[in-house]
This record gives structure tokens, C-alpha cells and sequence, in this order.
């Protein structure tokens, strides 16, 4: 989990000491300063790295990013990015760089009709279609039903034994 953010709050963990009259008052930050323990954050934008630049051009620190502890971190890297400073904003940017190992998803293999012989296909189709399913009257809707699941069964095992499976390609989109 990562918060961050104006959270418009100072204090000695995250605010220079020379800006310790900018501290806000226990009851102020005593709800932050719950949640971070209550969700076992931890400090990501390094102490005393100013963000917000007040009126009499003084720097302090309103604005924090905290991630929760765990073994593994996905924080590359955090820091204020001063030379891309926008014009007429008092904040200065937050570059935060994430790394979230994202498994590939796997592509479910298919059958490859582009290299198949139609002719031995067909061939085979009809002999298996000749053998497995003899062409017959059908009278009721149960004989419909099973004589169609037969033809996709039959035509399936074809596919199945006669089209080679192709490689799925590292381009297709997921």
C-alpha cells in the first residue's frame, strides 16, 4: 500500500529541525501519526527534503509518501524533482519510481490452420464421419442433440490429431 500526498502536517520525523516552529500540534498530527502505526508505514520521501516553498520563500514539508513494511520494496527511488518545478506552483514534484513485478500472462496454445493440409483433412474427416457417425433419419429433439455433440466430437478429435499446436507469440495482446 502507498500513501501520498498534501497531507499539510509537520513533523520531526519527516520536517527539518530548523522548521520545528512549523510542527503541528498533537492534536492535529496524532491522527496521521495513528494510521502510519496502525497500518505499519514507513517513511519513503527521505527526512528534510523540503516540498512546498511558503510565501516568504521559506521551504518546508507538507507533503510525504509512505508505503507499508514488507520484506520486499517496490520503491525504486523517491525524491523532489526541483528542475521540472511548474511555473506558479508552490509544490515541488514527487518523482516516485515503482518497480511491480508483473508475471506475463500465459496465452492459452491453439491450433495452427494456417499449415494444415486441407485436402488430408478432409479426407480424414469424411472417414471418421462415415465410420463414427452413419447419416440417419433423426426424429426427436434427443436425437438431434446427441447426433450434433457426435459431429463437434468427431470434428474436434480431427482438429486435435491432425493440426499441430503453434506458439503463442510474446506480441499477442493478453
Amino acid at each position: 500500500m502507498i500513501w501520498l500526498g498534501d497531507f499539510n502536517r509537520h513533523h520531526l520525523l519527516w520536517e527539518t529541525e530548523d522548521n520545528h516552529h512549523f510542527n503541528s500540534s498533537e492534536e492535529a498530527i496524532q491522527p496521521l501519526l495513528n494510521l502510519l502505526q496502525d497500518f505499519d508505514m514507513d517513511l519513503v520521501l527521505p527526512p528534510g527534503i523540503p516540498t512546498y516553498e511558503m510565501a516568504a520563500h521559506n521551504w518546508t514539508r507538507p507533503d510525504n509518501v509512505w508505503r507499508s513494511h514488507h520484506d520486499i520494496n517496490p520503491i525504486i527511488s523517491c525524491n523532489t524533482e526541483p528542475h521540472i518545478h511548474p511555473l506558479n506552483a508552490d509544490h515541488l514534484p514527487i518523482v516516485t519510481i515503482i518497480e511491480l513485478p508483473i508475471a506475463r500472462a500465459s496465452l492459452p496454445s491453439s491450433r495452427d490452420f494456417q499449415i494444415v493440409d486441407y485436402e488430408k483433412f478432409n479426407t480424414a474427416l469424411k472417414t471418421r464421419l462415415d465410420h463414427d457417425s452413419s447419416a440417419k433419419l433423426i426424429n426427436s429433439k434427443a436425437e438431434f442433440i446427441k447426433k450434433v455433440d457426435e459431429l463437434i466430437s468427431i470434428i474436434q478429435n480431427t482438429i486435435t490429431t491432425l493440426i499441430p499446436l503453434k506458439k503463442p507469440s510474446l506480441f499477442s495482446k493478453r
